[in-house]
């Protein structure tokens, strides 16, 4: 029997902090207006140096907030801003009764993981090199601020925790997100990624990876910087507390490709094709989405992969027809953050009347082999 929209899950709330604004609202209305703040990153010394092209790395920051800082130190800051945001706009009280569980999204580390293959002592002889082991400290100082946080707020511990997942990573935090709240493990869920494509390790592994837009390669993302998260409950038991709920989310599809994107195959868009199908034919609305919300960034690579799934998608869904919106054009490429920033953009979209009908698609695409679609829905 088909779920009533009372025990489906709905976002109550959205927290966001970006290069347009440190709250979801200022932002989303930000990139609605074609806003842009974009300047040259001061972070490294780009002068007399071939592989920025002799010229200043132009990327998107948010300013005051986090500036000065890096690494887990910035990840900090930009986390505890967007999930205050996002837990005020849901309108939780340290009373609030229930089981809260935190998943957070955090960089993959594909391309400085990449570069540190090419490296000589990077395994010759079965030992890690000095770049991985800072890359798995990097990740022991996010699962600890993920802890922190749980423990500071009195959330359960028994469910979430630090994914490493990079785009399509934050698909599956809101898989396991809502599995716990549909087998009543929680009663809601706090859900998001935050990243820093502009710290100088990032540039420069991107830059050795030929993904980063610079004055030698037109080609390629601009970096940014971001953090995103939404509140997930049922329905009802948001409408119990006298939350809205407003906007329904299902489940996402995910999928893995044959090849990753170094691997030195074409993009072809197969398996991506087979997610954005499978999150369209899965939601309880029915149809096309009425817009699409997707992570292309300016990377000719993730651009073909979409034109390829697209073209696997016309004979059924026909979304070349619908509008594309693109966050990256607002806030650049901004990792882990961009699903979760994607969906605060379809999310406000929605909410606010502006959107271009009723039913949104986020489409995802991960620089290694996962894929992931999902749909978020006005209810009604």
């Amino acid at each position: 029997m088909a779920a009533t929209e009372d025990d489906r899950v709905a976002i109550t709330g959205v927290g966001m902090v970006g290069a347009l604004g440190h709250d979801a609202v200022t932002n989303c209305a930000a990139a609605r207006a074609g806003l842009s703040r974009a300047e040259e990153l001061d972070v490294l010394n780009f002068a007399g140096d071939e592989r920025w092209g002799n010229e200043p790395v132009v990327g998107h920051t948010v300013a005051r907030l986090a500036e000065g800082f890096v690494g887990i130190g910035k990840l900090v800051l930009l986390a505890e801003t967007a999930l205050r945001d996002a837990v005020g706009r849901a309108g939780l009280r340290p009373e609030t009764s229930g089981e809260t569980g935190l998943f957070v999204n955090f960089s993959d580390q594909y391309f400085e993981r990449a570069v540190s293959e090419r490296r000589p002592d990077s395994g010759g002889d079965g030992s890690p090199s000095s770049d991985d082991a800072a890359l798995e400290a990097s990740r022991a100082d996010q699962r600890a601020l993920v802890q922190r946080l749980t423990e500071r707020n009195g959330w359960s511990a028994s469910h979430g925790g630090a994914i490493h997942g990079g785009h399509a990573g934050f698909a599956s935090a809101l898989r396991d997100a809502l599995h716990a709240i549909e087998t009543g493990a929680l009663d809601r869920a706090l859900v998001g990624g935050v990243d820093a494509c502009v710290d100088p390790r990032a540039l420069v592994a991107a830059a050795a990876c030929g993904v980063l837009k610079t004055a030698a390669n037109p080609v390629g993302f601009m970096p940014g910087e971001a953090a995103g998260f939404v509140v997930l409950e049922r329905a009802r038991t948001a409408r119990a507390r006298g939350a809205s709920a407003d906007v329904l989310v299902a489940s996402p599809a995910l999928e893995r490709e044959a090849y990753h994107r170094l691997a030195g195959e074409p993009p072809i868009g197969r398996a991506l094709a087979r997610a954005v199908a499978a999150a369209l034919g899965a939601s309880e609305a029915g149809g096309a989405a009425g817009f699409v919300v997707a992570d292309l960034n300016g990377d000719p690579f993730r651009a073909q992969e979409w034109g390829y799934a697209l073209v696997r998608l016309t004979e059924r869904w026909r979304l070349g027809d619908r509008p594309l919106w693109l966050p990256a054009i607002a806030f650049g490429e901004v990792g882990a953050a961009t699903g979760a920033v994607a969906l605060c953009v379809a999310v406000r979209a929605l909410q606010r009347g502006y959107a271009p009908g009723a039913r949104a698609l986020v489409a995802l695409a991960g620089d290694d082999d996962r894929r992931a679609a999902f749909c978020v829905t006005a209810s009604h």
